[in-house]
């Protein structure tokens, strides 16, 4: 006995067919798109795109189909997910936000870190437009507390060669907005003392005029 193969087609790009339009094993063709499509009942009735996995179709609440499963159903992505663990082994917490179990802010820390060794770039840049800024006060003593700092050389830990620098317990003293504390140990912000050089120069440059101005009021006098 001949067996009669159904086909069916449209012209209409994009256009899949519903299960109500074929009968179970008939073939639907898409001319423009180029795609074949089947009838498949295998528990329920489903279209598939013949050469392609899962059925056509939106993606479903639990994201999108993967391939069909030996029942004819298709995959979710739970299964997909199992299926992926697999293959990359197990404990890999693969998942839409995870890469070997690791969240993607292990990799790329917007919110600060820690490093070891010589961090280098072009350019650092911080962010300092006064409208970023609020309770804006002068700061005093400048050169007083410049006065208290002890400029020193010194080996770090785990680093080469002699480095120079301030001790972050004596700035903490003077100027403890420049001193951040990070895990029990103390850390030194460097740019956060430019405001506080800036002023001490100008401490010192009016001290000069004041000395310079008596000078002058003396040789005035012919002291």
């Amino acid at each position: 006995m001949a067996n009669t193969v159904l086909v069916k087609r449209t012209t209409v790009a994009g256009r899949v067919p519903g299960t109500a339009q074929l009968a179970p094993g008939e073939l639907a063709v898409n001319v423009a798109d180029g795609k074949l499509f089947l009838k498949r009942v295998a528990g329920s009735e489903a279209v598939v795109e013949l050469g392609q996995v899962g059925p056509q179709g939106p993606i479903g609440p639990e994201g999108p189909q993967g391939p069909a499963g030996s029942d004819g159903s298709p995959d979710t992505a739970a299964e997909v997910l199992s299926k992926l663990r697999t293959v990359d082994g197990s404990g890999s917490g693969l998942n839409a936000d995870l890469l070997d179990g690791k969240h993607a802010s292990a990799f790329a820390r917007l919110t600060g870190g820690v490093f070891t060794g010589a961090v280098t770039a072009p350019n650092f840049v911080s962010s300092s437009d006064i409208r970023l800024k609020s309770d804006i006060l002068p700061i005093s003593d400048a050169l007083a507390k410049v006065q208290a700092l002890a400029g020193v050389t010194f080996r770090m830990q785990d680093c080469e060669g002699r480095q120079m620098g301030l001790i972050a317990q004596d700035v903490q003293k003077v100027a403890p907005e420049a001193v951040i504390e990070v895990e029990g140990t103390l850390r030194l912000s460097y740019g956060n003392l430019v405001g506080l050089l800036v002023e001490a120069i100008k401490d010192l440059h009016a001290e000069v005029e004041h000395l310079r101005a008596i000078c002058q009021k003396g040789d005035d006098h012919g002291l």
